[in-house]
């Protein structure tokens, strides 16, 4: 298997991935949504453990506009206070009733503008 970090280009920066890729033909692609704690041992374990299933596995960093490369561990007192200090930090912001309410946690979670 080769695995790789990698940089995603995207319209306002530069992302963060890690990169699985499997020995053969791949079977198919999955992106691995990670947790709180970042890209960090346990994903990337995930990664390697679909790699070893035949898939290319992609681990996006999402938190690659607060703080790029962030890896936690839940394991750890302090590092699960930083990870929900991180989580409360993406509160809902309201839209107003022409945009039907308010974001969507994942429009926070990534920053996004519509």
């Amino acid at each position: 298997m080769q695995t790789r970090n990698v940089k995603v280009k995207l319209r306002d920066g530069e992302m963060g991935a890690y990169l699985t890729i499997p020995d053969g033909k791949p079977a198919g692609a999955i992106i691995a949504i990670m947790e709180i704690w970042g890209v960090n041992d346990t994903m990337r374990h995930h990664a390697h453990e679909f790699a070893e299933a035949g898939f290319v596995c992609l681990v996006p960093d999402l938190f690659w506009r607060q703080e790029p490369g962030v890896e936690l561990s839940d394991k750890n007192p302090e590092d699960v206070k930083k990870g929900l200090r991180s989580l409360l930090r993406l509160r809902l912001r309201p839209r107003g009733p022409r945009h039907g309410g308010y974001r969507s946690l994942s429009e926070g979670f990534a920053g996004v503008q519509r």
